[in-house]
Formats: C-alpha cells, sequence, structure tokens
C-alpha cells in the first residue's frame, strides 16, 4: 500500500473517530460496520450521520441505512457516489490532506507573528464558537463538557483585530483538525501550535478547494476528493 492510501486511511479514521468522540458526549449511539459508521439519532449541527468507510457501497445497502434510520447527512469518503436519487444534494465537494511535519510554507509569504493559545474557559469556547458559526448559538456544539477531554483541543490566533481557530482531536495515530475559520495569515501560527501541543504526530483533516489550497501553500500534501451530501425537506 502506497503513502497516498495509508495517508487517506489515517484522515478517514480520525475523523471516524473526531464523529464518533463528538456523537458519545452528545449521548448519541453510533454503529460501525466494515463499510460505513453511522449515528442512531440526530446529530449535532455541522456532523454528518453517516460516513463510508469503503468505496463502492451498493446503493442497496445505502438506501437501506437511509429508509431505516433517517439518515439525511452522509459523509463520501472516497466521493464515488450518486445520492441523487435518494433525494440528496451534493453540498460540499472537498479534499481530505495530511501534514506528516511540522509546516513549511512552499511559497514566499511575510509571516505574522501572531498570539496562539489554547482555550480553558467555557466563556471563551461560547465566543469560538460564535465566531465559527458567525452568530449567538443557543444549542452549542461544543458545549463546556469539551474543555475537560485531553485528547480535544480548541485553539485561537489573535493578532490585532484579526482573528482565527481551529480544533483538533486526537486519536492514537494522528491529530485531526476541525472548524479552521478565520484570517489566513494566521493558520500558520494555528498549524504551529498544533504541532507544539501534539509532537511526532501527523495532521490530518478535509477541507473545501479554498482550505486546500491555502493549506498546500503551508506544507500539507492534498489527497483525494470527499463529498457530503444532504437531503433537505
Amino acid at each position: 500500500m502506497g503513502n497516498g492510501s495509508c495517508w487517506l486511511r489515517l484522515a478517514i479514521q480520525n475523523n471516524v473517530n473526531w464523529c464518533d468522540f463528538v456523537a458519545k458526549l452528545h449521548g448519541v449511539e453510533t454503529c460501525f460496520t466494515e463499510q460505513i459508521w453511522r449515528s442512531s439519532l440526530e446529530m449535532p449541527e455541522l456532523f454528518p450521520h453517516l460516513i463510508t468507510l469503503q468505496s463502492g457501497i451498493p446503493e442497496a445497502l445505502l438506501s437501506e441505512m437511509i429508509e431505516q434510520h433517517n439518515v439525511h447527512f452522509i459523509k463520501d469518503s472516497f466521493a464515488d457516489l450518486d445520492l441523487t436519487r435518494q433525494g440528496f444534494t451534493k453540498f460540499v465537494d472537498a479534499h481530505w490532506y495530511i501534514a506528516t511535519a511540522p509546516t513549511t510554507p512552499r511559497e514566499k509569504q511575510q509571516v505574522v507573528m501572531a498570539r496562539c493559545y489554547e482555550l480553558t474557559r467555557a466563556a471563551d469556547l461560547t465566543r469560538w464558537e460564535e465566531l465559527l458559526r458567525g452568530n449567538k448559538i443557543s444549542e452549542p456544539i461544543y458545549p463546556e463538557t469539551f474543555l475537560s477531554e485531553p485528547r480535544v483541543k480548541f485553539f485561537t490566533a489573535e493578532k490585532d483585530a484579526l482573528q482565527a481557530g481551529l480544533s483538533c482531536f486526537c486519536d492514537d495515530q494522528t491529530v485531526g483538525i476541525y472548524n479552521l475559520w478565520g484570517d489566513e495569515s494566521l493558520y500558520q501560527a494555528l498549524l504551529e501550535k498544533v504541532f507544539d501541543t501534539f509532537p511526532n504526530k501527523a495532521i490530518v483533516g478535509y477541507g473545501d478547494q479554498s482550505e486546500a489550497q491555502v493549506l498546500q501553500i503551508l506544507g500539507f500534501d492534498i489527497l483525494t476528493p470527499v463529498s457530503i451530501w444532504g437531503k433537505f425537506f
């Protein structure tokens, strides 16, 4: 198995572990098979109900899952499904990515010296999520309980009026970065903070074309496509 295939599996596995972790903290039971991961109940906003773990999942199996378990958000990890006949719309085209060592920008750019810190207070986490989602929140995705979990970190970078942030989740093999938001000039500072916090672990994740392009400049390797489908009622 080549490096690309190994890296892809690591990225998918971290994401599945992250979604499962979030589900359990919200009291949602989950189910694993060789082919899929799925939740038993409604997931928090921004999270899928089903993730494919193999390419070429049979249409009949997906149709059964969708009908029996009210699945209406699917992460197609290999971007090889057409769910239009099941009433879904593709609303995100993205790419998996990985950095196996501290990032070194591949293009000359101005270094922004930013203050970067880990969130430890509930009020700061609430504000962080509001900046991520762009509005005041009534039902948080990340309540205060997340701050007591050693595998999860929330970081913010600041420089004058500029802000950016991300969350990360460490499993046995990698650290996944999620919810990357804010000014792109601060991303390098955030990534350095992640590598400092979790040394000797590759960083994995996924993002849309814009995010992938920025991270590629910052030294990430861009892997294969991933798609997210939704059924809107």
